[in-house]
């Protein structure tokens, strides 16, 4: 045995109490417990606060495609919003699916006073239950699921018409992007042109209608690129407005290309489409098909319902104490009831079927005229291209060449200028509308950007 001095000894600890390691262990697992309850809460929470912060990233973002404007036209415009928000409320009316065949329970209390005598005096207590016999709730059921499809496809053709929305804000402001690129490249041509005029005229080689000439080009321009960019500003208002962007944003978008038409469509291609994919026809169809369920519905509803209770009666006289018995009532008739209702429910059932055959025929013309307005429209941006600015851009070589020869004048070059930057601003309003004739047709047969 080996001895220690009073500076070594090490106390030893003493073994708990049987209650306190129960009480240590009670809190151990209740930390455990709420540790293991807390983490799921935030990892379940981590998604949506990821999303919320996805969202708001999207709502500031500045530089846009087109693929990447559709993609946030079908998730977060407005309309979108809106007809999602109307498919959520008719979703709401699923609650009358829980609405029990079995009502409250009902009590009734009777009393009648004797009459001379007292003694034939009765009272009578009725406890019952109502019963729906009507089938109501099968009947709402059914047209709920109608209504939840109509509100599906009008939230289909809300998100078709919002790509085509900001499609053709996208266009403007791209194409107002452009513009204001041609007229900066205008001005700036111009302010060289009128330095040199005035370099040319100190040393008399250009004359004062030169110089006038120069500088009433120079102001021209300025005055182009002050109303290109109010323009701008315009574009980009209209364009915030139809993704829902912030309004502190200035978006951007990426230059266009070529707007030929969707690949393998042509005209019966793009008529078919527009039949099979276009969802305005099909809203009015699943609306005929709600009517025709509301009348069933209605129907359904003004059936009484059946009630079956319990009675006790309890008389004055000798002869009779008490009595128990069972009732049942119902409301009649049982055939023609909510006729007016079901009437109005028949006829616009009607009349949802004629506007969907209406609306099948008018998306099969806007095919057929976007088709031909797309077709239109390339060729005039081909001619453009190929012929008329190609021509003005090779007189304005060939009038610059000659002027610096001094065997024209500087009206001549301003001339031919001016007709170069007309053709350019000619040339952005036939790709605009190019552009609209290709977006006009995907709307039309329903489809997604490419």
């Amino acid at each position: 045995m080996t001895s220690h001095d009073a500076g070594d000894v090490v106390p030893v600890p003493s073994s708990p109490p049987p209650g306190a390691r129960s009480l240590r262990a009670t809190v151990l697992a209740f930390g455990v417990s709420v540790a293991a309850i807390a983490a799921p809460i935030d990892v379940a929470a981590q998604p949506r606060v990821a999303e919320a912060e996805d969202e708001s990233t999207d709502r500031r973002r500045t530089r846009w495609s087109l693929r990447a404007a559709a993609a946030r036209a079908v998730e977060g415009a407005p309309r979108v919003q809106a007809a999602r928000a109307q498919v959520g409320a008719a979703r709401a009316h699923l609650a009358h699916r829980s609405v029990p065949v079995v009502g409250n329970p009902y009590v009734g209390v009777r009393a009648l006073f004797g009459m001379p005598d007292q003694s034939a005096a009765t009272y009578g207590v009725v406890v019952g239950l109502p019963f729906d016999l009507s089938g109501r709730r099968s009947a709402w059921s059914a047209e709920i699921d109608q209504l939840i499809e109509e509100s599906e496809e009008i939230a289909d053709a809300a998100a078709n018409e919002a790509r085509a929305e900001v499609a053709s804000a996208y266009v403007d402001l791209a194409i107002s992007q452009e513009r204001l690129a041609v007229a900066e490249d205008r001005l700036r041509v111009a302010d060289a042109s009128h330095a040199s005029v005035r370099a040319r005229a100190e040393v008399s080689d250009a004359t004062v209608l030169d110089v006038s000439l120069a500088a009433s080009e120079l102001g021209i321009a300025r005055a182009e690129v002050a109303d290109r960019r109010r323009v701008l500003l315009a574009a980009q208002a209209t364009f915030r407005a139809a993704l829902d962007l912030d309004p502190e944003v200035s978006p951007e978008v990426e230059p266009l290309a070529g707007a030929g038409p969707p690949d393998g469509v042509d005209l019966a291609t793009a008529i078919t489409l527009a039949s099979e994919r276009r969802a305005e026809p099909r809203a009015h169809q699943a609306a005929a098909r709600r009517y025709r369920l509301s009348e069933d519905r209605l129907f359904a509803e003004s059936i009484d319902l059946l009630l079956v209770g319990l009675e006790w009666e309890s008389q004055g006289n000798q002869r009779t104490a008490h009595s128990w018995g069972v009732s049942a009532s119902m409301g009649l008739p049982l055939i023609r009831t909510a006729q007016g209702e079901r009437a109005v429910a028949r006829g616009q059932s009607d009349l949802e079927l004629e506007l969907s055959v209406l609306a099948d025929r008018r998306v099969e013309r806007e095919a057929a005229a976007a088709w031909g307005a797309l077709q239109t429209s390339l060729d005039h941006l081909r001619v453009i291209d190929e012929e008329a600015l190609a021509a003005a851009e090779r007189a304005l070589a060939m009038s610059e060449e000659l002027l610096a020869a001094g065997a024209v004048d500087l009206f001549r070059v301003l001339n031919a200028r001016r007709e170069v930057y007309a053709l350019r601003a000619q040339r952005l309003d036939a790709l605009r509308d190019a552009w609209n004739a290709r977006i006009a047709l995907e709307r039309a047969i329903g489809g997604t950007w490419e």
